[in-house]
């Protein structure tokens, strides 16, 4: 009986087991551009715009867009160099 349901799981696997397709597509845009703050900004300022002004200018013309901040830390040594989380 075992070996039935084994012979059945091997057959019928391959039929209903499928993968996500994770590459990007083929038309994806990656820019990044490396900034300060201006003295008086912080981040959530930029956060923000991002939500308001530059949502309403993406929203009017139709893009889809994903947008992340990059703020440097140092949390390992040498602490002196900044990492990126």
């Amino acid at each position: 009986m075992l070996k039935k349901i084994l012979v059945f799981i091997l057959l019928f696997a391959p039929l209903t087991l499928t993968a996500d397709h994770h590459a990007l597509e083929s038309r994806a845009v990656v820019e990044i551009y490396e900034c300060m703050l201006n003295e008086g900004s912080s981040v959530q300022d930029v956060v923000a715009l991002a939500r308001t002004d530059f949502k309403a200018w993406v929203t009017e013309n139709d893009i889809r867009v994903n947008t992340f901040i990059w703020e440097p830390v140092a949390v390992t040594p040498p602490y002196h160099e900044a990492e990126v989380r």
